[in-house]
């Protein structure tokens, strides 16, 4: 009989506290977390296996230090509600019940997501919400979102999620690249300009390469509007086109959501 608790454990202690993962809200809801539980009975003895693992549907259980460096990237306090992009498993979205107030999440396969559903009962979650759908049109009628969480790679950041953060909102999105997959932190502010006396909002980018064993979080980037141009998030014309404050910083809060809704 293998001894799950055991192997959870060591998972947490060995491929995450000592891969920096360090947050402890996150390492007790990882060590709390059955990951057994979200796979069939072929796949359970590798529950705590230091990779990705089938879940069907030509889709993966996502490697634990993965789900683990999202979690602490969206700083999580235990209050927000969160969107997720990609049920999957539901193994991630079982951390985040543990971790926020409400999650949303959304699932393209509706075979994947009845099979998350039924582990998710069965370990009496309350607090999420499955949906079957496309997870790149987000929920625009239930925003906005405190963290945004999306699990599937794309070229770049969904403007439609941007679109649907809180302010002071964080979204951790894998943005993939010709060699290897960034994982960005998208973080919204909303800071009160002193001089002009109004809301102002920016912007800022972190980026990590999602290979294991490291996640290491990059400095801020000086030029975050051309960073977002070279993912193709934003057109130069869009940001020439938000209102500028003394400073260069975006200057109305009500014009860039409009802005953000077009793009």
């Amino acid at each position: 009989m293998t001894d799950f608790p055991a192997r959870r454990a060591q998972m947490v202690e060995r491929q995450l506290r000592r891969r920096g993962i360090g947050d402890e809200r996150v390492l007790a809801a990882m060590a709390a977390a059955p990951r057994e539980a979200f796979l069939d009975r072929r796949q359970q003895r590798r529950a705590y296996a230091d990779s990705a693992l089938p879940i069907g549907a030509e889709q993966t259980i996502s490697q634990p230090w993965i789900v683990a460096a999202i979690c602490q990237a969206l700083a999580l306090g235990g209050g927000e509600r969160v969107l997720e992009i990609g049920t999957g498993s539901g193994y991630s979205t079982y951390l985040l019940s543990r971790l926020a107030a409400a999650v949303v999440s959304i699932e393209r396969h509706a075979e994947l997501a009845a099979t998350a559903r039924a582990a998710l009962d069965s370990l009496a979650v309350d607090n999420v919400e499955l949906l079957v759908g496309d997870g790149s049109l987000g929920v625009p009628d239930r925003e906005p979102f405190d963290a945004i969480a999306v699990h599937a790679a794309a070229p770049a950041p969904p403007p439609a999620l941007v679109a649907q953060l809180a302010d002071g909102g964080r979204m951790v999105v894998p943005v993939a690249g010709a060699e290897a997959d960034t994982l960005v932190l998208l973080i919204e502010e909303v800071v009160v300009s002193s001089r002009a006396n109004v809301g102002v909002l920016s912007l800022s980018a972190v980026g990590a390469i999602m290979r294991a064993p490291e996640f290491v979080l990059a400095p801020a980037l000086v030029d975050t509007a051309a960073y977002f141009r070279s993912l193709g998030f934003l057109t130069a014309g869009a940001w020439a086109a938000i209102p500028r404050g003394r400073n260069g910083e975006v200057g109305n809060i009500g014009e860039w959501r409009r802005m953000k809704r077009r793009l």
